[in-house]
């Protein structure tokens, strides 16, 4: 029975100290960034959002492969 408890908490400190947290951390990848300071021209809000996605999509990644490391995939 104590063994049964340990893996209990085990997973609940795996779900809430660890995939909780990079779920948490995932919301706060932009994904786009609009400009504050000047107009842009449409190509180069395209760029702009291009970019962004590319970064937040590899860091998205990144992310999603710890938590896939968590359970030794």
């Amino acid at each position: 029975m104590e063994d049964i408890r340990y893996l209990a908490e085990r997973c609940r400190d795996i779900l809430l100290y660890r995939i909780e947290l990079v779920l948490e951390e995932m919301t706060k990848v932009h994904l786009y960034d609009l400009p504050t300071d000047e107009p842009v021209t449409t190509e180069k809000f395209l760029q702009m959002i291009e970019t962004a996605c590319q970064n937040g999509a590899q860091t998205l990644a990144k992310y999603g492969l710890s938590v896939i490391n968590l359970f030794g995939r």
